[in-house]
C-alpha cells in the first residue's frame, strides 16, 4: 500500500508549488481563509510540477470561499471518493484571483492549502 503523504502551505499564493514529480493520486484537498477581508479566490491544481501560471491550463480548480469577519475562518473540504483524484504526469498548485489567471491574492490574503496525496507507481 502506498503511503499517503500531505503537504501543508500556510499561506499559498500565485507562485506554483511543486508538490509532486510523477504520477499521484488526490484524496482530500482543504483550503482556510482566515482573512475576514478576502474575496473569494481559486486554487489551481496542474498535472505538471511544473506549470507556468496563467498560461498552463489547471487540471481542476477549487474555488476558495471569500473570508468571513464572523468566523475564524472560511474551509473549503473537498474529499475525492472511491480511488482519489490521478494526475499522471505531476502535481503542483497555485491560488489565484481568477479561475485559471495568473494574479496573486492580495498580501495577507493568501488562504492556507492542505494537499493529502499519494504516489502512483
Amino acid at each position: 500500500n502506498p503511503v499517503m503523504s500531505q503537504t501543508r502551505v500556510a499561506a499559498q499564493t500565485a507562485t506554483a508549488l511543486a508538490i509532486r514529480n510523477g504520477a499521484c493520486i488526490i484524496k482530500r484537498v482543504r483550503v482556510r481563509q482566515y482573512a475576514g477581508a478576502a474575496p473569494r479566490l481559486f486554487l489551481q491544481l496542474f498535472n505538471t510540477n511544473a506549470p507556468t501560471v496563467g498560461t498552463t491550463a489547471p487540471e481542476m480548480v477549487i474555488p476558495v470561499p471569500a473570508g468571513n469577519t464572523k468566523m475564524n475562518a472560511t474551509v473549503r473540504d473537498v474529499n475525492f471518493t472511491g480511488d482519489g483524484e490521478q494526475f499522471g504526469t505531476g502535481l503542483a498548485i497555485a491560488v489565484t484571483t481568477v479561475h485559471d489567471g495568473a494574479v496573486a491574492p492580495t498580501a495577507g490574503q493568501a488562504p492556507e492549502v492542505i494537499v493529502d496525496w499519494e504516489p502512483l507507481g
